[in-house]
């Protein structure tokens, strides 16, 4: 509790803030700005200790003070009454570093990730106690705690009697629990802090599950003598939006001599060159996680670029991941296998016995990248899931008295395995890896990795790995390193590039062409999600080159990527397919047995649909993957499943259908 009068700590803050450098930033307030000053220096620190919620309350007193001196005509109190006081600290510490021995009671700023939310609550901030039989009364405030501390009667006579409360007198404030967790690009070994926050009325609104802040409060202890153990919580006094993406900033000069490069031929091959050196070719892989990193423009449809990885077992698709986990301003790495739908999206946690709004990697990756590897393994619950955020962008909850919807544009790079071990060329690619169409469409790009025998490339990959093993891979860096690569990112990640008229003939021509192609059988279907992603994917490119527009070129070279792209599945976008697919992730046209037995069924019918068993089995015979044993064994299973009769003839009809 403290122990100043309120008026003495508002004469200490009044002289504080009168010097020279406090009264010109007064003088310049306006009714909805706000006032920050910094919490470490004195006497603001040895006052914010003694209370917070007073300081913050007297420290608004003085500053009306201070105003009322220069507009003494002026209402200052119902005038600025929106005006917001705000406390902030100049060095930040990591949250790893921060331990109660250090700095219990201490004011601090750390940078965090805001991961949970509970409900808006309310405690009693002040108010009078009387006792009930001699009616003797006395003010008290909460404690650090929001708890009003019991009082008796000092009145002998009363028998120390529990004093009450009278309503008149209550003073109440909201207060919000939040949950903070350490930026994984920050914590030690990948394993980040969590701690428990907690803000008052002066900023519930202003702070949400997804964000990143610059906090700033009071480190302490709820102490409890009772408990071995106590929580740790932070009681935050200010809260500032932390833009991470100005983490790395390329200097003017650099600048200005990549947009000159941007102009001559071979500059995006010397981007692809440099992005994850040590990882062999891939070239138009590598292409698709520049486009991703640089993402689309915002605007009616979702900007970011989702891809996923299909192919054989060691063919370095985990390393793309991490590679673009690293490269990307604000990400996640995680596995199909070991995260749930609620660990993607969004979901509820109990603390205390109130729930709280848990925030998971599509809303905590806001505006970045999150990389999934396994991604076949999730079942269809978590698949299902993440349907909203790869399209939408946005994750939405319904639970438990909890509706809301947040922000979650981020990009997905998922890497998936074939099922049977290895890719099956006859076989479609929902039949490969157990993903659902309605999944697949949403993937921007889907790229075939395969393992294929050549043996000048095999070579040239042998020699590659062992230079990166012996020599590491700075000589195989050739144009531009990690820390300026990153900082170029952030660069062109802020372009806007506008589309122009002749660029929008060019994607309407490309379209129509693939359409035309989709009709044609055998052939992919191409609906309006591939025309959005060549527009995303087009601005994408531009933003790589530096430019403003959207070019007629950057449509073309997007074309050809997606050519590429499905000449990996064995389709030529300019003539039809070139296996035996139907769909790019539809239904294969390699028939099951099943399938063939019906087919053949109906071959061996006569005009009264009637079949004789020796020419059934003579036509299945007939067929690759049957003998006459087995076409006799699923003629006989037919009859015991009662899809087919016996007539009166000796031939057989179908009494169900197929």
């Amino acid at each position: 509790m403290m122990t100043m009068t309120e008026s003495a700590m508002r004469d200490q803050l009044v002289d504080a803030l009168s010097s020279v450098k406090w009264t010109t930033i007064i003088d310049a307030l306006r009714p909805n700005g706000t006032f920050t000053i910094n919490g470490l220096q004195k006497p603001f620190c040895d006052l914010l200790l003694e209370d917070k919620d007073v300081f913050l309350d007297v420290l608004r007193q003085a500053v009306y003070e201070i105003l009322k001196v220069k507009h003494p005509d002026i209402d200052i109190e119902s005038t600025f009454s929106t005006l917001k006081i705000r406390l902030s600290a100049e060095d930040s510490i990591p949250m790893h570093e921060l331990n109660a021995k250090e700095h219990e009671n201490a004011i601090i700023t750390f940078d965090c990730e805001i991961i949970g939310m509970a409900k808006v609550l309310s405690y009693i901030k002040e108010c009078s106690l009387s006792c009930p039989k001699c009616y003797t009364e006395v003010h008290v405030r909460a404690d650090l705690d929001k708890k009003l501390p019991v009082k008796l009667c000092s009145n002998p006579s009363c028998k120390k009697m529990k004093m009450e409360a009278i309503r008149e007198t209550i003073k109440t404030d909201n207060v919000q629990s939040i949950s903070l967790q350490e930026p994984l690009e920050s914590s030690r070994n990948q394993t980040p802090i969590i701690l428990r926050g907690k803000i008052d009325g002066n900023l519930i609104g202003e702070v949400f599950i997804g964000q990143r802040k610059r906090i700033t409060g009071v480190y302490r202890s709820e102490l409890d003598l009772k408990k071995d153990e106590n929580e740790i919580i932070i009681e935050i006094t200010n809260a500032e939006d932390l833009d991470i993406s100005d983490s790395v900033v390329l200097s003017q000069e650099d600048i200005n001599k990549i947009r000159i490069d941007s102009k001559s031929d071979g500059f995006i091959d010397k981007l692809i060159d440099s992005y994850a050196p040590h990882i062999f070719g891939m070239k138009d892989v590598k292409l698709a996680c520049l486009l991703q990193l640089a993402g689309g423009t915002e605007g009616v449809k979702r900007p970011n670029i989702n891809i996923l990885l299909v192919g054989d077992p060691s063919m370095a698709k985990s390393e793309i991941l991490k590679s673009q986990n690293i490269y990307s301003h604000r990400s996640m790495y995680t596995s199909g296998k070991g995260s749930s739908g609620v660990g993607l999206t969004l979901g509820l946690a109990k603390r205390d016995g109130e729930f709280e709004l848990s925030a998971g990697g599509f809303v905590i990756c806001d505006g970045g990248i999150i990389c999934v590897d396994e991604f076949e393994k999730m079942d269809s619950y978590n698949r299902s899931a993440i349907h909203e955020p790869l399209e939408q962008g946005t994750c939405s909850i319904a639970k438990a008295g909890f509706k809301a919807t947040f922000p979650a544009r981020t990009s997905c790079l998922a890497a998936a395995n074939p099922k049977f071990g290895k890719y099956d060329e006859e076989e479609s690619l929902v039949t490969n890896i157990d993903l659902p169409p309605s999944l697949l469409s949403r993937f921007d790009f889907i790229w075939l990795i395969r393992d294929s025998i050549d043996e000048k490339e095999d070579t040239d990959k042998a020699r590659h790995i062992l230079n990166t093993y012996l020599n590491g891979n700075s000589k195989d860096i050739k144009y531009i390193d990690e820390t300026k690569f990153k900082g170029y990112l952030n660069h062109i990640r802020k372009l806007s590039p506008k589309i122009t008229e002749d660029t929008q003939h060019k994607i309407l021509s490309i379209y129509k062409s693939m359409r035309e192609v989709s009709s044609q059988k055998d052939s992919v279907g191409v609906g309006t999600r591939q025309l959005e992603s060549i527009i995303r994917a087009s601005t994408a490119h531009a933003k790589l080159c530096f430019r403003e527009v959207v070019l007629p070129e950057d449509v073309e070279c997007i074309e050809e990527l997606i050519k590429k792209e499905y000449q990996s599945f064995g389709f030529d976008l300019s003539g039809g397919s070139t296996n035996t697919q139907t769909s790019l992730v539809g239904l294969s046209k390699k028939e099951t047995k099943e399938q063939i037995a019906n087919r053949v069924w109906k071959e061996a019918s006569d005009k009264e649909g009637k079949v004789k068993l020796v020419e059934f089995v003579k036509l299945l015979g007939m067929e690759t993957g049957f003998d006459e044993p087995q076409a006799t064994k699923i003629f006989y299973a037919w009859e015991q499943q009662c899809i087919i009769k016996l007539n009166a003839d000796n031939t057989y009809s179908k009494s169900g259908g197929f």
